[in-house]
């Protein structure tokens, strides 16, 4: 899979203070990427950088290998995006909102309106005033302006804002046929972990201008995983996993949790019964990603 973004190494302050700190990161053709934080995290200011909105940062962001802080017509045609809540004026139709708003930053055609139209499911649509729209059909019109033009990629902030369980539901599956039919990379950031983890494949955390950690939401992308031995011997049992380097927590009496690469997890196995620390059973331990997510955050307020 090629590389559509490459943010490498980027750093913004205002006024002395960073709001993003040696930001790395890359998104392949097709993939869906989230991105999470707290209020204040630095997600809008990156989504601004990445969408050639703010220039003034050190560091480099590529799209198609290609600098979106000096190739700002290139990157306005590669790059589609909904930032905060799309606006459009309430009494045009939703044609003439797409039309209007795609020519400030695109040469677009009559075809390639349709086309997003038909994409997004709002062609029946075009022709009734926007104050007539659902805000999933808001929300989807938005999506539709960002497709005009035939994007790399897509930036998304917020894009289940203000919508029904139903309305979620049915952006998610757009946002990922759009995906795989005509392989556009997205990152979406969101508030709501539960819409991240059902279409994203992995999650940037960011905390404090940083990235914390990235999550790999597919099993055969995960690295890492996490297991629970319970063992009668817990202090001996959380000593030993601490002097072989890893970061026991005791969830409950004798249950002690790990984060271990699978291909690790039977050569422990065999140490801990060669030391002849005692345990009755040992297994992986499947986290949510707001578990993960409060876990992250939360050691990384502490680890300033």
């Amino acid at each position: 899979m090629s590389n559509i973004l490459v943010v490498d190494q980027v750093s913004r302050s205002i006024k002395n203070q960073l709001v993003t700190d040696n930001v790395s990161f890359s998104i392949g053709t097709g993939e869906i990427v989230g991105l999470a934080g707290p209020n204040g995290a630095g997600k809008t200011t990156l989504m601004r950088m990445i969408t050639g909105l703010i220039k003034n940062y050190e560091g480099e962001i590529l799209l198609n290998n290609r600098s979106v802080k000096t190739g700002k017509k290139f990157s306005r045609k590669e790059i589609g995006c909904v930032i905060e809540s799309p606006g459009y004026y309430p009494n045009m139709t939703g044609y003439e909102n797409l039309q209007f708003f795609g020519a400030l930053t695109k040469s677009i055609t009559k075809e390639e309106i349709f086309e997003a139209a038909e994409l997004t499911e709002i062609k029946d649509a075009l022709n009734k005033k926007v104050k007539h729209y659902s805000m999933g059909m808001k929300q989807r019109l938005g999506i539709a302006q960002a497709l005009i033009g035939d994007p790399k990629l897509l930036v998304l902030d917020e894009p289940t804002n203000g919508l029904d369980p139903s309305g979620m539901r049915n952006l998610r599956n757009y946002l990922k046929v759009i995906a795989e039919t005509k392989k556009i990379a997205m990152l979406i950031s969101s508030h709501s972990l539960d819409e991240i983890e059902k279409i994203c494949e992995r999650v940037i955390v960011l905390n404090n201008g940083k990235v914390v950690k990235t999550l790999h939401l597919t099993e055969t992308e995960q690295d890492t995983v996490f297991y629970v031995f319970e063992s009668n011997d817990e202090m001996l049992l959380t000593a030993f996993l601490e002097e072989e380097g890893y970061e026991p927590s005791v969830l409950s009496q004798n249950r002690i949790r790990i984060q271990i690469k699978k291909e690790q997890v039977q050569a422990l196995i065999s140490k801990i019964a060669e030391r002849g620390i005692g345990f009755s059973s040992v297994y992986e331990w499947k986290e949510s990603l707001e578990t993960q997510y409060f876990e992250l955050t939360e050691r990384s307020e502490k680890n300033g």
